[in-house]
């Protein structure tokens, strides 16, 4: 029980922390420049409707630059932790809050869960804490492999039609919940489904009770065109 409740009070402490905007711009695109200013370098440009990260702080005070993290990788999968997100400067009138966004349980997500045990295929010679698995780093993994639960099938429910999910967007994901069996975005706690324009947008969090994390789904046209994954505090 005291587990649970410290589980719960870590996704509390992750949502109160996490700010996520979305991008939008009618060119299609906006800018990440290496300061607040239109004369900076341009590090990459964001596609309209994009999620990125902004650390709450930054986001509450008045000012026209916001600095914002942004995944080059739009699936969040890592290989290695170096080079897949830069940090720069989006202008505030380009961005969206996500809280602000009109809320619409118009998709699902539904996870099958299992425990993650001997099958998954560990990199270095620790199971209890493999550098990486499948070759792909992971997240929700902090007590170590022994009761985790793997993410083992995922998919994408739009007006009563199923569709199976690739598994590199799953993989990588661990503790979405503790029970081994399929498992719906519509019954987790702290999960948001919001929409703007015809984009859908699923915001979640994972911990096995002492690492967190937050997942963002973009889908549109009935495909996850970017996961946003990654530690919010």
């Amino acid at each position: 029980m005291k587990g649970n409740l410290l589980c719960l009070f870590l996704l509390i402490q992750f949502a109160l922390n996490a700010q996520f905007a979305i991008v939008n711009d009618a060119d299609g695109y906006t800018n990440l420049r290496a300061s607040g200013s239109t004369d900076a370098e341009v590090l990459a440009m964001v596609p309209d409707g994009h999620v990125v990260f902004v650390d709450w702080e930054f986001w509450n005070l008045d000012t026209p630059w916001v600095p914002v993290f942004y995944d080059l990788n739009p699936f969040s999968i890592r290989q290695d932790w170096e080079g897949n997100s830069l940090k720069g400067y989006i202008h505030r009138s380009r961005l969206l809050n996500f809280e602000y966004l009109e809320e619409l349980e118009a998709v699902e997500l539904r996870f099958k869960l299992a425990p993650a045990g001997e099958k998954l295929k560990y990199y270095r010679s620790d199971p209890k804490f493999p550098h990486k698995v499948y070759n792909l780093h992971f997240y929700g993994v902090e007590t170590g492999m022994e009761n985790a639960m793997n993410t083992e099938s995922l998919e994408l429910i739009i007006g009563g039609d199923t569709i199976a999910q690739s598994p590199m967007l799953f993989l990588d994901l661990f503790n979405i919940r503790f029970e081994p069996k399929w498992y719906s975005s519509r019954k987790m706690k702290l999960c948001t489904e919001a929409a703007h324009g015809n984009r859908h947008y699923i915001y979640m969090n994972a911990s096995d009770g002492a690492g967190g994390y937050a997942i963002i789904w973009v889908i549109e046209n009935a495909r996850i065109i970017q996961r946003w994954v990654g530690f919010t505090t």
